[in-house]
C-alpha cells in the first residue's frame, strides 16, 4: 500500500537571540554580557524573489528579504529582535524582525 509524503506545514526551524547585559561585581571587576539564539519555533519562510514592500504603521516602507509565517500562539517579537533561520539544521539567514503581526489564524515576521 503507497502512503504518499505529506509535506510540513512549518518545515523550518526560527531561533531568536537572547542577550544579557554587562556588569560590574562587588571587587568592581567588569563582565562581559554575552549572546546566543534560543529556541525551536517550527515556521516556514519564503523569501522575497520580488523586491515587494510592506507599510507598517510607523508608517514606514521596508524592503524585507524574507516573510516567515509562524503558528499564531508563537512568541512575541519586537521590530530589531535578531532572528536566525534554520532549514534542515543548516542556518540560511540572521536578520533583524523589521515587521510582526499576529493574525487569526497565524502570525507573520517581515525580516
Amino acid at each position: 500500500m503507497y502512503i504518499p509524503m505529506i509535506p510540513s506545514f512549518r518545515p523550518h526551524i526560527l531561533q531568536y537571540q537572547v542577550t544579557t547585559g554587562g556588569y560590574e561585581d562587588d571587587n568592581g571587576d567588569y563582565h562581559p554580557g554575552t549572546s546566543s539564539f534560543k529556541g525551536s519555533i517550527p515556521c516556514r519562510y519564503e523569501p522575497n524573489g520580488k523586491a515587494s514592500q510592506i507599510a507598517f504603521e510607523d508608517g514606514k516602507v521596508y524592503i524585507y528579504q524574507y516573510v516567515v509565517y509562524l503558528n499564531q500562539d508563537c512568541r512575541e517579537f519586537n521590530i530589531g529582535d535578531i532572528i536566525r533561520l534554520l532549514n534542515n539544521g543548516i542556518v540560511v539567514a540572521e536578520k533583524q524582525v523589521q515587521g510582526f503581526h499576529r493574525g487569526q489564524l497565524n502570525a507573520k515576521l517581515w525580516v
